[in-house]
């Protein structure tokens, strides 16, 4: 969004418009159900790995087993079900396994995920079993946590259902301030263990101020704040709206304060108001009513676009 706001580049193909349009449907339905994650720098993880955390898995806690080049074997015929395995070490107690990277891309390889997956099963025919070795489930210092932006759900402990495709999800940020928005179309409070539990969510590549750029869109209510000099807005109170007589919120427990990490002054705010003025008037057009109304739909509707992906 020009002319600060250039989230969406205009040089993608068409197919990345679609996907990113998509994403965009998405957070719309499911707004406040917004997530952000812990922040992982990858050189970080490095460090602590002391390894390529890319395309590794540790299993800690490894004792108790007699005949190493066998269970080294069956360590083996067990994660190479997640991808080619490149190697395999065992260090004190800590065994390390390191699969086939994907040529020069720095990206978290698919069998690292796969492997993270086994944390999710549960066996339950382990009883039967002859020989027994308690493993614990592989790691990754890559492994990314959520936490709501909700303001009453910040502090509150969350887990993505274990049948979700982003039960598991492993990447890094470049920078310390980076993060992952994940959107929930399913949010649910376990009453066993009083946290959060999410399902059928999305994730969304790592975008600096795309979290704060989908909650101004979308939010039914905004208090903008502006800086001392009053020429450029720093950030927003959004929400359902307050209650006229006694100005308290309503449902706080959905209010987002959102903080601007981009620069958004009164053009910024013409371009959101004008994206939300179609949004609106495509959303309450009646098909059925005219077939000129139709014309005016779709007109609407490619407003929205090409004000989202200038």
């Amino acid at each position: 969004i020009e002319p600060h706001l250039n989230l969406f580049k205009k040089d993608i193909i068409r197919d990345q418009d679609t996907l990113n349009l998509l994403r965009v449907v998405i957070a719309a339905a499911f707004y406040p159900n917004y997530f952000i994650s812990n922040n992982i720098v990858l050189a970080t993880a490095e460090k602590s790995l002391k390894k390529n955390p890319l395309t590794m898995v540790v299993l800690p806690k490894v004792t108790n087993f007699d005949n190493p080049i066998a269970f080294n074997r069956h360590i083996h015929d067990l994660f190479s079900t997640c991808g080619p395995i490149a190697n395999i070490t065992l260090d004190s107690t800590r065994l390390y396994i390191e699969f086939e990277p994907l040529g020069l891309c720095k990206v978290v390889v698919p069998a690292v995920t796969n492997a993270l997956f086994f944390r999710k099963l549960c066996s339950s025919s382990n009883k039967y079993m002859e020989i027994k070795t308690n493993l614990s489930f592989p790691i990754n210092p890559l492994t990314l946590t959520f936490r709501s932006v909700c303001q009453e759900t910040s502090r509150r402990r969350m887990i993505v259902n274990s049948l979700s495709v982003n039960a598991v999800y492993a990447d890094y940020h470049n920078e310390v301030n980076d993060y992952h928005l994940l959107v929930a179309a399913d949010v649910s409070m376990s009453s066993r263990t009083n946290q959060l539990v999410v399902g059928e969510t999305t994730v969304y590549p790592c975008a600096k101020g795309l979290l704060e750029l989908l909650t101004i869109i979308f939010t039914p209510f905004a208090i903008m704040r502006r800086d001392l000099h009053k020429s450029k807005y720093i950030g927003a109170l959004c929400g359902l709206g307050y209650n006229g007589d006694t100005k308290k919120s309503l449902f706080p427990q959905n209010d987002i304060d959102i903080v601007f990490p981009f620069l958004f002054d009164n053009d910024d705010l013409k371009i959101i108001n004008t994206i939300r003025t179609y949004i609106s008037k495509t959303m309450g057009g009646h098909i059925d009513s005219a077939p000129i109304c139709i014309r005016y739909i779709d007109r609407w509707k490619n407003k929205v676009i090409e004000k989202l992906f200038l």
